[in-house]
């Protein structure tokens, strides 16, 4: 589907319309019913940045303090979600193999819608209250139910009775027991998708791509998904920021900046769609 984002519209499950551009992470939640994947970002992410980079020497990060914490696929997975509730970006990326610096930017943007976006609720709430922060912030997508200390910690219990497989000695599959209704109220839900995991050095890491070469050009390349999930990132953080130092005093004055920053966005996003069409690319779905 090769249209820019703004000109598509999703139906959600609540029945409500929104812009497509303007829910850009929203529309992820909304895929889960459609495709059964609400982590198609992650995959999208690796995918996208797989063929996008020259080879490159791979970023560890560094060795956990606590060896026990990447033990094994369970542990490591639990210790990803303390990460995203302590909005830590540091030591969420570093329960991921990070093979170079493609695998790097990818898990930037992934890890960084969760955190920014959580970031910015906790601030907003904060500061405005929670009914406020909702109202200014759900229509942008920047709202959002799985990313609740509730859907962590439903998340966190779902991992008693989760059951792991050992393809070989050094891979790992962890697949989680959902029960009825857990998608639309779960932090990740992945429904029958397994989580890979494999093992470097010991330790049991989260492996989001795979095999893939990668090389071509930069990532992420704009009119893609992946830079419009970046653009979300990057006007998150700024509006938390803004909010911190007081520059946003009122809930009318985040809308007011959200409404600007994305209506950029949206603009870039499909001014590149074109240009990409012209070169012979092709748009994101």
């Amino acid at each position: 589907m090769d249209r820019p984002m703004g000109l598509i519209d999703i139906n959600l499950c609540s029945g409500r319309r929104f812009s497509h551009f303007s829910t850009m992470d929203t529309w992820i939640r909304s895929k889960r019913r459609e495709i059964g994947k609400p982590s198609f970002c992650i995959a999208m992410l690796f995918a996208t940045a797989a063929g996008s980079f020259a080879e490159e020497a791979p970023a560890d990060p560094p060795p956990a303090k606590d060896a026990t914490t990447f033990a094994d696929p369970v542990s490591t997975y639990r210790a990803y979600i303390d990460a995203v509730r302590k909005t830590d970006s540091a030591a969420a990326k570093s329960c991921f193999i990070i093979r170079d610096e493609h695998d790097a930017r990818a898990l930037d943007i992934m890890i960084g819608l969760w955190i920014s976006t959580r970031r910015l609720n906790q601030i907003a709430v904060k500061k405005f209250g929670a009914e406020a922060a909702r109202a200014n912030l759900e229509d942008y997508g920047l709202n959002r139910e799985d990313l609740t200390d509730a859907a962590l910690d439903l998340t966190e219990a779902r991992l008693t009775g989760a059951v792991v497989r050992f393809p070989d000695n050094d891979t790992a599959q962890l697949v989680i027991k959902w029960q009825e209704d857990d998608d639309n109220a779960a932090f990740e839900y992945r429904g029958d998708e397994p989580i890979a995991f494999r093992k470097k050095a010991g330790a049991w890491k989260m492996d989001g791509k795979g095999d893939e070469d990668h090389s071509g050009a930069e990532f992420p390349e704009e009119g893609t998904w992946a830079a419009a999930f970046r653009d979300h990132v990057i006007i998150a953080n700024e509006a938390a920021e803004r909010l911190t130092t007081n520059t946003l005093n009122s809930p009318q004055a985040l809308k007011g900046f959200l409404d600007q920053k994305i209506s950029a966005s949206k603009t870039r996003y499909e001014e590149a769609v074109i240009k990409r069409h012209r070169k012979g690319g092709t748009g994101e779905k």
